[in-house]
């Protein structure tokens, strides 16, 4: 529930004032979509910034189930942060 809060306050952040674009698209589970990227991103960097995460991620020896507990976010969230900071 956290990363998904987080997530659409990215979107209320970083797309609110953005223009509608002229075209409507839909896009499916598992498709690349920049603004839902950027949303996830943002969520990830709020809930687990770098640094606390980075340290974090060093003392409990990438253990990606107690990093989820210490950041109350899920594993998989935890393995993307990881992922895009080069940690794994």
């Amino acid at each position: 529930d956290r990363f998904t809060i987080a997530h659409e306050l990215g979107h209320y952040f970083l797309h609110y004032l953005h223009p509608k674009r002229g075209t409507s698209a839909s896009f499916g589970r598992g498709e690349r979509n920049t603004v839902e990227t950027q949303a996830n991103v943002f969520a990830s960097s709020l809930l687990m910034p770098e640094k606390s995460f980075t340290n974090a991620w060093h003392r409990q020896a990438g253990d990606v189930f107690a990093l989820a507990r210490l950041f109350e976010v899920s594993p998989a969230a935890v393995e993307v942060r990881a992922q895009v900071l080069g940690l794994s």
